[in-house]
């Protein structure tokens, strides 16, 4: 055996022993080149570990809504509050909403004989083919001394006159009455004039209008002035003619 040995230690020379070293680097290498190049769709469901994806392997944008299948996202997928009115058609949707506001910019007397308050945003262009309803809100103030007080206030829409309104200018309307003399404000709100109460869907393209109120109030006995303090007319886009 120790001689079989020796004689095979004779025979392998240095450029054998090189040659059989350089076949295993290139077979090691060819099996490693072979582990990274997969075949095309090669790679399915089945051979990705369960979590292996994460969000930092997703490419940014890699999602677009060619890859979201139909009714995936719901309300459970929707982050809470993620939804705000920027992201929203609000013009699509049926409900009604706000779609035009006017108000006072500061308080108004109206001691004795009426007045005609001016609104911020006072002109309004409603849209064809849509009825639009007006609601609104009025704050006076009462003041100490003055007893038995009323007020009012009508809203007018295309008046030809404001300062002095005719029926059919009048759209809605609010009253309030206040016994004792102490100092107080009270809100109230407007009620329609006539009913339907607003703005009809015009039998052709859209329609300018223009809102304004026309306020005052007394003491029946006593002395001091009443202020509105505040008045604001919402419109509300409540659908199709």
């Amino acid at each position: 055996m120790t001689a079989m040995l020796s004689r095979l230690r004779d025979r392998v020379s240095y450029a054998t022993v090189l040659s059989l070293l350089s076949a295993l680097v290139f077979l090691g290498g060819a099996t490693a080149f072979a582990a990274t190049q997969l075949g095309k769709n090669s790679v399915g469901t089945k051979q990705l570990k369960k979590n292996s994806v994460t969000t930092k392997k997703i490419k940014k944008n890699a999602v677009t809504n060619a890859k979201i299948k139909k009714d995936a996202v719901n309300g459970a997928k929707i982050k809470d509050g993620s939804l705000t009115g920027a992201k929203l058609d609000s013009a699509a949707m049926s409900y009604g909403r706000i779609v035009h506001q006017a108000k006072t910019s500061g308080p108004v007397p109206a001691a004795n004989a009426p007045v005609v308050v001016p609104l911020q945003n006072a002109t309004y262009v409603q849209p064809a083919g849509r009825n639009d309803t007006l609601i609104g809100e009025m704050a006076v103030t009462f003041p100490a001394g003055c007893e038995d007080a009323e007020a009012f206030a009508f809203l007018l829409v295309d008046a030809p006159d404001p300062s002095a309104p005719q029926i059919f200018d009048i759209s809605g309307y609010a009253s309030l009455e206040r016994p004792g003399s102490a100092q107080v404000t009270k809100r109230i709100s407007f009620f329609p004039y006539v009913v339907p109460a607003g703005l009809a869907a015009p039998p052709s393209g859209s329609a300018n209008h223009t809102f304004v109120v026309y306020a005052g109030g007394e003491c029946n006995s006593g002395s001091g002035s009443i202020s509105i303090d505040s008045v604001e007319i919402d419109v509300i886009g409540t659908g199709t003619g």
